[in-house]
């Protein structure tokens, strides 16, 4: 009688005879190395790693792989977490502690945007108790307008994200 075999192992017999080439890889060693530094990049960030620990897991992957290759990815990936709209000073902190960046450009790109952002929504907060006031008679210091269903602000506000992102992604190019 016939042997049954699973489909793993047709699988396998059909592409026994298929290889990586060098530059694949390659691409594949980066891509795992590039998951790991994510991976631990967003531990820092959400405080589950200190940057002790953070360290001591590169030099861990920096010994598995070639260290360049590590430290090569590991600024790209620090460099793509930056996020207009998160607090980045765990990444400035890594930027200027591991690769010696100055991060300054970047720290008034953020706090400008943040800036702007509060001088929006206090300009916008304003404007409606005003209308409130002058349109129905409603008034005092418990009127509290919704911000959230206003949808020029939002139209605004986005407008003004997608202008700081493009001044990101330039600083982000100097790095």
């Amino acid at each position: 009688m016939g042997e049954i075999k699973s489909t793993l192992d047709l699988v396998m017999e059909k592409t026994k005879h298929l290889s990586l080439s060098k530059a694949e890889r390659k691409a594949q060693r980066n891509k795992e190395v590039r998951g790991h530094l994510k991976g631990l990049v967003q531990k820092f960030q959400d405080e589950v790693l200190n940057q002790k620990q953070l360290e001591k897991e590169l030099n861990v992957l920096k010994k598995k792989y070639a260290q360049s290759a590590v430290s090569d990815i590991l600024k790209a990936v620090i460099i793509e977490a930056l996020d207009i709209n998160r607090d980045n000073a765990k990444i400035f902190a890594l930027l200027s502690d591991i690769f010696q960046t100055d991060p300054k450009p970047i720290v008034t790109v953020a706090a400008e945007y943040k800036k702007k952002i509060k001088e929006i929504y206090k300009k916008s907060k304003g404007a409606r108790i005003k209308m409130l006031a002058e349109k129905h008679f409603i008034s005092g210091s418990a009127i509290v307008p919704n911000l959230e269903n206003d949808v020029r602000l939002k139209k605004e506000l986005n407008r003004i994200q997608l202008a700081y992102e493009a001044l990101l992604s330039k600083e982000k190019g100097r790095l």
